[in-house]
């Protein structure tokens, strides 16, 4: 019984102990990872770009609304940003000049997640360019850029 509560015990602690060293090893193999407690979080402008959202469901966009998600659009904070062209690609129908203009540069967003849903809108909206611009992406450093773009070419050429 007490070389069984041993075992445990010195199981647990190793597993404790490999936590932290797959972390860093995952970091290494992907420099891009960062842990939820690394995002910027702005948290009046993450409520204010999701009641936004949600009222967008339900009515029309407006020219105030779109100059309140382009200002969101250059929020510090990655998940506002994202949220921002995620209320073009829910309620942007009819405003897809405004929805190109402000994805383009998020294109070129240091996050990953912003790049991928830039490249959505891209499409969504049918820019000119959208093919150049998957296949810029599809040689992405994140994969989670590349596998949707690389898929986005293949879609196209079918």
């Amino acid at each position: 019984m007490r070389s069984r509560r041993a075992l445990v015990i010195i199981g647990a602690a190793l597993a404790l102990l490999l936590i932290p060293v797959a972390a860093y090893v995952y970091r290494r193999v992907r420099p891009d990872f960062r842990s939820p407690s690394e995002f910027t979080v702005n948290p009046a402008n993450a409520a204010k770009v999701r009641s936004l959202q949600k009222q967008l469901l339900s009515r029309p966009m407006t020219d105030a609304d779109v100059q309140e998600l382009r200002a969101l659009a250059n929020d510090s904070d990655e998940l506002v940003r994202t949220r921002a062209i995620t209320a073009f690609l829910e309620s942007g129908a009819g405003r897809s000049k405004s929805a190109l203009d402000i994805a383009r540069p998020m294109l070129r967003d240091p996050s990953w997640l912003v790049r991928d849903y830039a490249l959505r809108a891209m499409y969504q909206f049918k820019a000119p360019d959208r093919r150049d611009i998957a296949a810029k992406l599809a040689n992405d450093p994140s994969p989670e850029v590349r596998r949707p773009a690389r898929a986005l070419l293949e879609s196209d050429e079918r």
